[in-house]
């Protein structure tokens, strides 16, 4: 990071502020304020206009709005335009919850986890979050790693959530490009178990017509100069049957090869668009499920009533991710578009 501000010519500006980055105090505050001035143009974005009101002609209304702002509220803040995005979307649903846990984030942080724990279940945003048994187990906690389980577990409904909240907005905003729901990506194996990865493989094989995956090579081959595809066998084998999650960089190459046709130099761009959208529903569940899982694996030692496969009310993350995306649907198609 040093070298792209350095190229930009802040790197004196970026060595004064860097302390601050790494969480460590600054050899000196008015330098700070001297330093990030230059990040804060006059006429740059609103909310870095903004900031500047706040930090530099100390703007009461400018520093009532800034102290209000969380991290989230931030960062789509300094985002600029990103509403009709996917981005904007998640986002703004992070700010949503952001906003409504500003109270219970003030009582965690002091240590009254029982005060928290009423203060979830009064809100009609984050209750939805939070089951009754995440709120007991929170109430009970006495320090910060004992409320930790209650905390993940809601957090991993959120996560839910969020790829269900997205995928009723598609079907609204984006129906043209017939994306299609994201819980065929939940289908439980033989053993029992969801692979999203492969089940994302087993979508781009359906939308291209291509059902074996030596189709899908020799697909992938025909739209490459160097005569063979960007991914070889092995690779969609590991990700077909979930032993590894496809990577970005070679998920990409081959969905570009897989979106261009013999008549066209170029991928189509809704193809492109369409997979996009499947894969970061992919790529969120398959990291529910890897954390989850984790935690489970570590559950074993402690008493039943704390574990997290207790406190979501399941004896499998797999099972519980299916039930819970199908409610989450239709949670939020009930409520129509999210705001």
């Amino acid at each position: 990071m040093r070298e792209m501000f350095k190229a930009e010519g802040f790197e004196h500006q970026y060595r004064v502020v860097e302390p601050l980055m790494h969480g460590h105090a600054p050899e000196s505050w008015p330098k700070v304020l001297r330093a990030a001035k230059v990040f804060l143009p006059s006429d740059g974005p609103d909310a870095l206009k903004t900031i500047r009101r706040a930090l530099y002609e100390a703007d009461p209304l400018a520093q009532e709005e800034v102290s209000s702002w969380g991290v989230w509220e931030a960062a789509r803040q300094g985002l600029g335009s990103i509403d009709d995005t996917l981005l904007g979307w998640t986002i703004s649903h992070c700010v949503e919850v952001e906003r409504a846990a500003g109270e219970a984030e003030k009582l965690i942080g002091r240590g009254d986890f029982h005060g928290a724990a009423a203060s979830i279940r009064r809100s009609d945003i984050l209750g939805s979050y939070m089951s009754e048994r995440m709120a007991e187990d929170l109430a009970g906690a006495r320090s910060d790693a004992d409320s930790l389980r209650s905390r993940v577990a809601a957090l991993f409904e959120f996560q839910v959530s969020q790829v269900a909240r997205v995928e009723v907005r598609l079907r609204v905003e984006r129906a043209p490009l017939n994306v299609g729901g994201f819980l065929p990506l939940l289908v439980l194996a033989k053993n029992g178990r969801c692979r999203p990865g492969g089940e994302f493989l087993r979508w781009l094989q359906r939308r291209r017509g291509l059902p074996t995956i030596k189709s899908v090579l020799d697909h992938s081959a025909a739209q490459s100069k160097a005569g063979f595809g960007p991914v070889n066998e092995a690779t969609l084998k590991r990700w077909s049957s979930g032993a590894s999650f496809p990577t970005k960089e070679k998920l990409k190459a081959l969905v570009r090869a897989l979106a261009t046709t013999p008549s066209s130099e170029e991928p189509d761009a809704n193809e492109l668009e369409a997979a996009w959208y499947q894969f970061w529903a992919a790529r969120r569940f398959n990291l529910v499920l890897t954390l989850a899982e984790q935690i489970v694996d570590r559950d074993q030692a402690v008493p039943e009533s704390r574990r997290l496969l207790y406190l979501m009310d399941t004896d499998s993350i797999d099972e519980w991710s299916r039930r819970r995306y199908a409610w989450w649907l239709a949670y939020w198609a009930e409520r129509a578009v999210p705001a």
